[in-house]
């Protein structure tokens, strides 16, 4: 969480620096020297909020995070903000898109929350997979299991091809309700020996085989 923050802090702080998010990650990826590039959601400034099965309503993602109660549905202020082009353009483009584990509520589905990226996935000839989650992330999906994910990002109008689940994960994945809901299951290991998370090897060669 310490690292999560820095860099966060690192974001804004370049984004300020050249008034555009996109440059800034730009430059937090030539300054870590990584592969592939990181492109925003949306460039526009967005608020997240959440709505539970019991009508509650919060705004903020730390808030959203620590939501006690089931989340119904999340969303974004203002709910017409613009999707960031390239971001766009890359998703056409892509051979595979992967919806990736983590946060499911603060990560995930606030991704797709953004109405041009959601129709771009929906849109896009390349085959799209979600990563289920290995465990629980408490408070935020406390009680949820793969299954629940998956009926998540479906029911944010989002689309799954296959759905990649670990084998040697906490989360059960029910395959006949994910064949029922078109979504093709691949169960493979894909976790780390030392409970760390996925392992990367693992899971890129999952990937590469559905690809």
């Amino acid at each position: 969480m310490l690292f999560r923050s820095i860099g966060n802090l690192l974001i804004a702080g370049l984004a300020e620096a050249f008034g555009d998010l996109r440059t800034a990650l730009d430059e937090c990826g030539r300054l870590l020297g990584t592969v592939g590039r990181v492109l925003p959601a949306t460039v526009e400034p967005v608020e997240l909020t959440a709505r539970t099965e019991r009508g509650d309503r919060v705004a903020g993602q730390v808030a959203v995070q620590e939501l006690v109660g089931r989340i119904r549905q999340v969303g974004v202020l203002p709910p017409d903000a613009p999707a960031c082009p390239e971001a766009v353009e890359a998703i056409r483009l892509a051979d595979q898109v992967v919806l990736a584990p983590g946060s499911l509520f603060t990560s995930v589905l606030a991704v797709l929350a953004v109405d041009g990226i959601r129709d771009a996935i929906g849109s896009t000839e390349a085959r799209v997979v979600q990563v289920a989650n290995l465990a629980e992330q408490r408070p935020e999906t406390e009680g949820l299991d793969a299954t629940d994910h998956l009926r998540a990002v479906l029911d944010h109008g989002g689309r799954v091809d296959t759905v990649l689940h670990a084998t040697d994960g906490a989360l059960r994945l029910d395959r006949d309700v994910a064949t029922g809901l078109g979504v093709e299951p691949v169960e493979v290991p894909l976790a780390r020996s030392d409970g760390g998370g996925h392992d990367a090897g693992r899971m890129a060669a999952a990937l590469r085989i559905l690809a």
